[in-house]
């Protein structure tokens, strides 16, 4: 399928987003702060923008005391609005399962009325654990699954703790009816595997499905070689689309980039990243920063432990909320950048100078964007 021309109504809904984008902009509320408890993992993909490691002590985790004391330094009125919307806390790594005080931290947030949940590879996840977790307050959970096969990323996994993953997932989407999603990170490794993974998540009740495709991200750690060419891109962006048809599981990309005239095909609404505009990142070493996904400097704009969070939150984060930055990171004749306000181009991170046999998802879509 070729990436088709944005139509009237595309451009129309896209222009009553851009208010939407300038009312929430403007409001600046944090929704939603990620929080990197752990850098430890029990596997070592190739795959991940982190440098994790097996070695219980490899990697300092950032003690409960101390995240709790972020928590407790912000206004009431910052955590609860006044206009019903509140703060949520997504705790992940690393992998979170490896640390054993996540039902107490759980149950904190939950008696201070804030709503959180886990991304886990869930290999380590037991059905005490997550009825635990959900004893604690547990609210929503997100489950990577990358490769149909044992051994994820071509690390070795037990045949058991791969039972955990399938069992995690038939349990929370067919017995608990708990808000969760699958998540798969694309790349040249798993790329044919795609059909596989979405017959599994369907036999288990999945119902929301969300793809990644960060793997170039400035700052990150990937392995080049698991970047994907043109032709895999827009077969992938074809295969979103026909399982979005098929209606058995609800699969979108994540916040990656404009997707062209493929948007709608491959989002459940017109793209919108919301790093720095309602939601920031806590890193293990402290730091501040805007996502989870993207460690460059520019993006880390302080840290818990020399500075308050709430001042950073106010004051720091201008630069993503003007996107005074868009003006060298995008290209002037672009039609396309008072709705993607620079993001398309950031993410598709031409600084390193890729070829074009050997791409990511994100650079790929920037190839599309002459059908616009």
């Amino acid at each position: 399928m070729a990436a088709d021309r944005l139509s009237f109504k595309d451009r129309f809904d896209l222009h009553l987003l851009n208010k939407q984008k300038k009312k929430l902009i403007r409001e600046h509320h944090l929704d939603y702060l990620v929080w990197e408890c752990t850098l430890r993992s029990n596997l070592m993909c190739n795959n991940c923008n982190v440098t994790c490691d097996q070695d219980e002590h490899a990697h300092t985790d950032m003690p409960l005391s101390n995240f709790f004391n972020l928590i407790d330094s912000l206004p009431q009125e910052f955590i609860h609005r006044s206009d019903g919307g509140s703060m949520q806390v997504m705790i992940t790594g690393g992998e979170p399962l490896i640390r054993t005080d996540l039902e107490e931290c759980g149950r904190e947030l939950s008696r201070r009325r804030i709503g959180w949940g886990l991304a886990t590879n869930a290999l380590g996840m037991t059905r005490t654990r997550l009825e635990n977790f959900i004893r604690s307050g547990m609210t929503f959970i997100k489950i990577e699954v990358n490769t149909p096969l044992l051994t994820q990323n071509s690390i070795k996994a037990e045949e058991d703790s791969y039972e955990n993953v399938l069992s995690t997932l038939s349990y929370v989407s067919k017995e608990l009816g708990l808000e969760s999603e699958a998540t798969t990170y694309i790349s040249a490794e798993n790329v044919d595997h795609l059909s596989e993974i979405k017959d599994i998540l369907i036999a288990q009740g999945v119902k929301k499905w969300r793809l990644f495709s960060k793997l170039d991200v400035l700052g990150m750690n990937c392995d080049r070689s698991l970047l994907l060419n043109k032709k895999q891109v827009e077969e992938i962006l074809d295969f979103v689309n026909e399982v979005r048809a098929e209606n058995k599981v609800n699969v979108v990309f994540a916040c990656d980039n404009l997707m062209g005239g493929y948007e709608k095909k491959v989002h459940k609404d017109f793209f919108f990243c919301k790093a720095g505009v309602s939601m920031a990142t806590l890193f293990v070493d402290g730091v501040i920063g805007v996502c989870l996904l993207n460690r460059d400097e520019n993006c880390l704009l302080g840290n818990i432990y020399k500075d308050d969070f709430y001042e950073v939150w106010n004051n720091r984060f201008n630069s993503f909320l003007n996107k005074e930055w868009t003006e060298y990171r995008c290209e002037l004749h672009c039609s396309f950048n008072r709705y993607c306000k620079g993001k398309h181009q950031v993410n598709q991170n031409s600084d390193h100078g890729l070829g074009t046999d050997n791409i990511s998802v994100g650079e790929a879509s920037a190839a599309l964007k002459c059908a616009l």
